[in-house]
This record gives structure tokens, sequence and C-alpha cells, in this order.
């Protein structure tokens, strides 16, 4: 009898809760497990507002972060931080909405950032810090578009069928979110580390081979590079769903792994694209063949390649050098379906029929350089 009123006393603050927040009276079950799980009032009235009750779980783990942003860009400014204003500028830049000056917006931790900012000002100047907010807005949007999406196509389902129904599946939901959303930061974090040393050394070995006045430099070593992608991906992307999105990767990606074959080796996955080296060009070219060919019939995006050949710098793993930077230029004037290479590349494979598809200006490059279209295999 006491579990049964405990249940009853419980499901009557559920229907009490649902009436404040302004619920549909089908939605008091609903109401019922989000308070089991701890989820706030609050929570739940804000994610009513965006038309799915459910996603009061999201809300529920967001919102000990969000309770720490405490600080407004007016003590900001006071403290000797970047001005009100700039702060605006700033988050607006990156596609945010500028916060009110007396608007709690920002963590202790955040707030440091813009202190430190103000205090290198000589270095670091407005300009500066608009232009990473531009690009670090665009890119991050975009990284947490994909993350919720995914969330959403792959990780609810699956749970929910695990579970059986909606209802069911919000407490394996909300702790697989509680359980993600922390991995995100430093995840982020660690792949910008690397993607600013790769282009630290990037830039040291474009100036390197401008002084070396054509001189072997240290980690030079002769190779073919092979750039294979996605053709339109991102409008495919945008028209067809993350779903199908991911669907293409991964196929390609498959397509990539059991074609690369001889002394290819996959340097790097590219997004939509792959990067791949060989030290002989015969078995680049080949395998750029043959991975199109495996997606030239598909419904969904096809694959256009690239490639050159010549002396590069071989470091941790990768390429750098004008030898990568060319190949990877001439990508964008392959279209679907297409290989386009450089005249040493179609000098070196007889074996396959080239058709000269015009010159290209490529930046860094003091001459325009001839292209070479793949027809196929000869013979």
């Amino acid at each position: 009898m006491a579990g049964a009123r405990t249940s009853a006393e419980g499901h009557a603050h559920a229907a009490e809760v649902a009436r404040e927040i302004g619920c549909a009276p089908d939605d008091v079950e609903t109401v019922a497990a989000l308070l089991e799980l701890g989820v706030p009032t609050r929570a739940m009235r804000r994610a009513l507002e965006r038309g799915r009750l459910e996603d009061a779980i999201f809300d529920a783990v967001l919102d000990p972060e969000r309770a720490q942003r405490t600080v407004t860009p007016a003590e900001i400014e006071a403290r000797g931080g970047l001005p009100v204003a700039e702060i605006q500028l700033l988050m607006q830049t990156a596609g945010l909405p500028p916060p009110a000056p007396d608007e709690p917006s920002f963590t202790e931790e955040e707030t440091e950032l813009f202190l430190e900012v103000a205090r290198l000002r000589e270095i670091w100047t407005p300009e500066l810090g608009l232009q990473v907010s531009r690009v670090a807005g665009r890119s991050l949007a975009r990284i947490a578009h994909t993350q919720v999406q995914l969330f959403r196509l792959y990780v609810e389902p699956r749970l929910r069928a695990e579970s059986g129904d909606t209802l069911a599946s919000l407490p394996e939901v909300h702790w697989a979110f509680e359980r993600l959303l922390p991995l995100a930061t430093p995840y982020l974090m660690s792949l910008h580390r690397r993607l600013f040393e790769k282009e630290l050394t990037e830039i040291a070995v474009r100036e390197a081979e401008a002084r070396s006045g054509g001189e072997a430099l240290p980690g030079a070593a002769e190779v073919a590079i092979l750039f294979c992608d996605l053709k339109d991906f991102t409008a495919y992307a945008e028209r067809e769903g993350e779903g199908a999105a991911l669907e293409a990767i991964e196929a390609l990606a498959s397509i990539v792994t059991e074609e690369c074959r001889n002394d290819g080796r996959i340097v790097k996955g590219l997004g939509d694209g792959y990067m791949l080296s060989f030290s002989d060009p015969h078995h680049a070219v080949d395998t750029g063949w043959r991975v199109i060919e495996r997606r030239r019939e598909s419904d969904g995006p096809g694959i256009h390649a690239s490639l050159h050949q010549g002396v590069a710098i071989a470091h941790d793993g990768d390429y750098f050098g004008t030898v990568v930077n060319v190949a990877a230029r001439i990508l964008g004037a392959a279209r679907r379906d297409e290989l386009m290479a450089t005249e040493v590349v179609a000098e070196a494979t007889p074996e396959f029929d080239w058709q000269h598809a015009g010159g290209s200006y490529i930046r860094g490059v003091p001459e325009t350089i001839d292209l070479y279209k793949l027809v196929g295999p000869r013979g």
C-alpha cells in the first residue's frame, strides 16, 4: 500500500508540474520520468519551449555549466579586460547572440581569457581576434551540428530500440549524453593542438623550400601524393541529411581501405576525403582509378581525385611541401569521376591514357602547371 501511495503521490506531483509548465495531459508520464531522473522544472520548461519535452534531459546535463556563467561583460571590462562592445562583437562574429552588458554570460575561466587578451593588446589586435572568432565560430558550429545529429540519428534510436519506447529509454539517453558530453572539449583541444603543430610544420617546410635553392631538405623523399574526395559532399549532406552523408563517408572509407594496395599508404583522413602516398606513381594512378570506378554508378556523391609526384618532406607519418600542396589544390579542377594529375605523373605512367586539361596557376608555384585528366588504362 505504501508503494502504491508513493506512486500515486509521484503521479500527482508530476501532474502538478505538467500544469505548471503548460504541458498537455498526455505528457504527465514523461514529466514523471524526468522528475525521477532529477531533471529540474526549469529544464523541462526550456525544452517544452523548443517543442520536445524529453529533451529536458539534455538541459539537465548542460545546466551545471550554464550556472557557472556568472560574470557579465561589464564586470570583465571593469576588471581590466576587453571592452563590452568588443566582447559582444566577438560573440556575434562567432555566430552567438551578443550578451547584454549586465547579463551574466561567462565563467571565471572564460573571464580570465578576456583579461589575458586585453593584456596582450599590443601583439593581438581586435582585428585578429575577430578573424579567429569568425573562423572558429563557423567550424565549431559545424562540429556541434554534426555531434547533435549523430546522437539523434544513431545513439537515441539504438537506446530506444533496446528499451522498447521513448519514455523507457530516457534514463539510458540521459546517461549516454552525460557521459559523452565531457569528452568533447578535451578531444577538440587535442585535435586543435595537433593541427596547430601541423600548420606550423607546413609553414616551416614552405619557408625552408624557398630558401633551399633546390637542394634536398632533411626528411626529403620521392613520393606520389593522391587525394580522393567525395565531390560536392557538403551540398549532398545539406540536401540528403546527416544519415545519408555518414553512409557516403563510410562507403568511401571502405573503398579506399580496400583499394589501397601495393606500396600505398593512407596518410590521413580529411573529413570527406583521404590523402594517400605511394613510392610508385603507377600504383597511385591505378588506385585512384579503381577508387573512382567503385563509386561511378552510385546515386550518392561520386569521387574525384588528384595526383602529383615529387620530393616531399616526411615528418611524423605525414608529408609536407610543395608536392602535397599542388596535389591538394588541383583537386578542385577534377569533376565527379575524374582524376586530375600533373604532367610529371602522366609522363611517368604511359600504361594509362591521359587527356591534356590545360594549365592551372597554383599559389606558391612560380610557373603554370599543366594538368592531365585520366582517361583510363590502355588496352
